[in-house]
């Protein structure tokens, strides 16, 4: 295991700033620059332990190289206290720091769980309950339901709600979470937020809807309403607004129940907000209701 050979003596009271030294135990064999490298670029999570006080800490944070090298706590994760706070140490006792897994990673990484919530607002439940959330930590989830905005959040634990993004920071558009499907997510607590690790399916329709001639929706994802605006003319309405308007619109119709042949389905003007479209006769180019009409929408 990495936290037996990767052991130190830690100086000073903190509470985010100490000393290292070079551990006598027999189980050394690397120190925490040796083994994670130099500075805020190379951070880790570790334990502390005063054995004499009783008294330990799971902390975030990076080792230093210098003349003697320095370790500074960014982040206390749990600590004896059953709490996250910083804690001051004694200047006296011998403090050891060594790379430890601690429960809330543990709780995170091999658990999968179904999340729960409403509508776009994910929750999440895992055991042991983490204290806080761990920098750039993965966790794992089947998501309940199908996300249908470009915002949805998650709350682990009771935690405070986070909103998830795509992994280079963009909002998703409708579908990217599958219901049933895994999801992994890392944790970004610089930004309160999660990324989105798992790809989501470039051709998954962001929004789609079946409506007949008056725009009553038969079936619908990421669609709050149609809105007819004439014969053979009608608005689709987002249920959450797109990145930009220039996403891709597909569509069919159904026959026109004039001269029985198939509507031609126009696309009109796009919005992030809206597209509007209309169906007309194939016949003569004239407006007229189609049966029924199908529409997908792809995020762009």
């Amino acid at each position: 295991m990495l936290a037996s050979r990767v052991r130190q003596s830690i100086q000073g009271a903190g509470p985010t700033s100490f000393m290292l030294t070079d551990d006598a135990a027999t189980t050394q064999s690397r120190t925490i620059v040796t083994a994670y490298g130099s500075g805020p670029t190379r951070p880790g999570v570790f334990t502390i332990v005063d054995v004499t006080a009783s008294q330990w800490a799971v902390v975030e944070g990076y080792a230093t190289a210098g003349s003697t090298d320095s370790f500074t706590v960014t982040r206390t994760i749990r600590n004896s206290q059953g709490n996250a706070n910083n804690l001051t140490w004694s200047t006296t006792n011998t403090k050891t720091i060594f790379v430890g897994e601690c429960a809330d990673l543990l709780a995170l990484l091999c658990q999968c769980p179904t999340t729960g919530g409403t509508g776009a607002a994910y929750t999440v439940t895992y055991a042991p309950t983490p204290l806080a959330l761990v920098s750039n930590a993965v966790i794992r989830l089947i998501p309940h339901i199908t996300s249908v905005g470009a915002a949805p959040t998650l709350a682990v634990n009771g935690l405070p709600a986070w909103p998830i993004v795509r992994a280079n920071g963009q909002a998703l558009t409708g579908g990217d979470l599958s219901a049933g499907g895994v999801v992994e997510l890392v944790c970004d607590v610089t930004n309160s937020r999660f990324r989105l690790l798992s790809s989501p399916a470039t051709s998954r329709a962001a929004a789609w809807v079946h409506f007949d001639g008056n725009g009553s929706i038969f079936a619908a994802a990421g669609v709050a309403s149609v809105t007819r605006t004439g014969v053979g003319s009608y608005t689709v309405n987002f249920a959450a607004t797109m990145p930009n308007a220039v996403y891709p619109v597909a569509g069919a119709t159904a026959n026109n129940g004039v001269d029985g042949a198939n509507a031609i389905l126009l696309i009109g003007t796009r919005s992030t907000g809206s597209v509007s479209v209309s169906t007309v006769r194939r016949s003569d180019g004239v407006l007229t209701d189609a049966a029924s009409t199908s529409i997908a929408i792809f995020g762009a």
